[in-house]
């Protein structure tokens, strides 16, 4: 084609429609302009990379030594390689570093300290214009923020600012008040910050640790019911040492997986140790496939490998027990060394909608439908199901409220898709998250899709396929049309107010025209 093309062209004088060469090269498939580094040549899987154009700004919160850096480097690598998207991580720490220098002083951190709050404040300013000018400059990339934010001030100063560049915003707050996890934490972010190189490490964490009790004084904890501006934002709140996670307002393909990532991470270091299954009948046997049982010296393999893990995996040096998981591949020769145990996992899922109109819709649906109420007038009906309603609400004890401290260690979803809002505590493994992942996607009341094609193209109108033309004189009065149906019968109820809605497009030029 690429000699054969030119000749065709130049024998026949065939022209695109804006006067250059007809389809010198295959059309670009929706979504590869966000796919960094890749090009026609490279061919690519399209349902990995986002396919419109979209930026977002992910900034964290929390008390210091949580493990927001340590999360949000991941997330970044994370988003980097898995979705191709442009990715830059900010530290507030790096630019006070490079503008001040080291400062290990615990009074710097004291919010009574006017010098130091100027400096903080050159430092944040820096990096909030670095941040909004690389949103600005791309199309579709992600922005992380990395920093303390301790305050509803800077976070709806932030929020404002970000909301600027069109970008996206989710807030992440760290959370963890786990002992043990704390004092290695500290001890590590001490002694390996610049900020106290040449210190002991005694003095390098009493340092830090009166560092972080400054913070303690004035950090506001994220949407805690004092700013309700906070309630209407997106965010997760997430603690790794209880598997507590809090989902607000979070929608978006992107923003999902980011919070599925997030709730999947370690924060803390494991060792994984990773065996070959002991010889089987069919390696005794030279065959090779096949699902056989184990042989004998495959038995005594396992046995060796079961002494192993039970003095080097499971005990540590004291003899004290270490958690530790099995996972064997399904095939008999591995499941034959793990007898394990088939107990069910338990989940509890709690529904909870306070929305009035939804609440009043649901009664009267239940009350028309139910079995309990046939041959009932409608207003007896539903009088009834009210009742019924205020008797449990006298009886019902709410999971997870602190009353029984057992719960806190069950694994639970509670829902509220009325303020989307989800709290997940101890969901382990890929089937729970998989159910907590689509229980958070669901619409629990109905919509209405409208689907149409786009309007007539110029080489629908020329009769070519494939390209990316525009739309022809036809195509234009077929999307004026569309839209005119759009407001009086989408967007638009019978009385005249207005109906939330929305609209996707593909990438290509005659469906944007006619989305326009």
């Amino acid at each position: 084609l690429e000699v054969a093309l030119p000749l065709i062209m130049q024998n026949t004088g065939l022209k695109d429609i804006d006067g250059t060469r007809f389809n010198p090269l295959p059309q670009n498939a929706p979504g590869t302009s966000a796919a960094v580094g890749h090009t026609l040549e490279n061919s690519i899987p399209l349902s990995i990379f986002p396919v419109a154009t979209d930026k977002f700004c992910i900034v964290f919160c929390g008390m210091p030594a949580r493990g927001k850096t340590h999360i949000s480097r991941r997330l970044g690598r994370y988003l980097q390689f898995f979705h191709a998207m442009p990715v830059e991580v900010y530290n507030l720490s790096d630019y006070r570093r490079e503008r001040f220098g080291v400062i290990s002083e615990a009074v710097w951190f004291d919010p009574n300290n006017k010098e130091a709050n100027e400096m903080r404040e050159i430092c944040l300013t820096a990096v909030v214009d670095d941040l909004v000018t690389f949103l600005q400059n791309n199309s579709s990339a992600v922005a992380v923020l990395d920093a303390t934010n301790p305050t509803h001030a800077r976070r709806a100063d932030l929020q404002a600012k970000i909301r600027q560049t069109g970008a996206k915003i989710l807030w992440i707050e760290v959370t963890n008040d786990d002992d043990d996890f704390l004092i290695k934490q500290y001890h590590s972010t001490a002694t390996t910050s610049p900020d106290f190189v040449g210190f002991c490490d005694a003095d390098a964490v009493h340092q830090y640790r009166t560092r972080v009790d400054m913070y303690k004084t004035f950090f506001e904890t994220l949407d805690d019911g004092t700013y309700k501006a906070e309630s209407r934002w997106s965010y997760l709140k997430c603690d790794h040492s209880k598997q507590h996670f809090v989902v607000h307002n979070v929608k978006g393909y992107l923003m999902q997986k980011v919070v599925n990532f997030i709730m999947n991470l370690r924060t803390t270091s494991h060792a994984f140790y990773l065996s070959r299954h002991g010889q089987s009948e069919y390696n005794n046997l030279g065959r090779i496939g096949g699902d056989s049982g184990l042989s004998v010296h495959g038995v005594k393999y396992a046995e060796k490998l079961a002494d192993f893990v039970e003095h080097k995996i499971v005990r540590d040096a004291q003899g004290n027990d270490v958690p530790a998981r099995l996972y064997p591949r399904e095939k008999n020769e591995s499941v034959e060394d793990d007898p394990g145990t088939n107990g069910a996992k338990v989940m509890f899922i709690e529904v909870i909608n306070e929305n009035a109109q939804f609440l009043e819709n649901q009664c009267q649906a239940a009350a028309a439908t139910g079995p309990d109420y046939q041959g009932k007038s409608s207003a007896s009906s539903i009088l009834e199901y009210q009742r019924k309603i205020d008797d449990y609400k006298s009886i019902y004890e709410p999971l997870g409220d602190g009353t029984y401290k057992i719960e806190s260690r069950w694994t639970y979803m509670k829902c509220d898709h009325s303020q989307q809002h989800f709290v997940v505590n101890n969901a382990k493994g890929h089937l729970q998250q998989r159910v907590v992942n689509f229980i958070m996607n669901m619409r629990t009341t109905s919509h209405s899709f409208y689907l149409s094609r786009h309007g007539q193209s110029k080489y629908n109108d020329l009769g070519r396929i494939g390209g990316d033309s525009g739309l022809s004189d036809h195509g234009v009065k077929y999307a004026h049309k569309l839209a005119e149906f759009v407001e009086n019968k989408i967007v638009r109820d019978a009385q005249g107010n207005d109906v939330p809605a929305r609209l996707w497009t593909s990438t290509m030029r005659r469906t944007k025209e006619t989305t326009q």
